[in-house]
């Protein structure tokens, strides 16, 4: 009886961390000390190609910061957006953004996600109802 309950155990197991290697779109979990696929709760219903048309509306140039108003921290396309959080003074580059979104897709992060940094502050992509 108890070997069946490991095999249990470590089929529930194997199965679990499958689920999270084959569809992460819905699952919310750290990848590592600075990544992570956290996101809204209504991450899942995201289309994914609302994120890749926001991230081609980032300026490499421009800076993104809490510092402004609510269109100086990112961009959004459909119901995602890419930005900046954290306290102020979090600012980053449009090539920053970029870069921590392809950062996330690297990382296996289907939809949601930050990058966290050493400051504070993030770069994240979630979902939200309006741009």
């Amino acid at each position: 009886m108890r070997s069946s309950a490991i095999l249990v155990g470590f089929v529930f197991a194997s199965l679990a961390s499958a689920a999270v290697v084959s569809d992460n779109e819905a699952v919310d979990y750290q990848v590592d000390d600075s990544h992570n696929c956290h996101g809204s709760g209504l991450c899942s219903s995201l289309n994914v190609n609302d994120c890749n048309a926001a991230q081609r509306a980032i300026v490499p140039s421009n800076i993104y910061s809490t510092n402004g108003g609510r269109n100086s921290n990112g961009v959004c396309n459909g119901h995602c957006a890419i930005f900046v959080q954290g306290g102020s003074g979090c600012s980053y580059s449009g090539t920053d953004l970029n870069n921590a979104y392809s950062e996330l897709r690297s990382a296996g992060c289907r939809k949601c996600g930050s990058v966290q940094f050493d400051n504070g502050c993030e770069i994240t992509v979630n979902y939200v109802s309006s741009c």
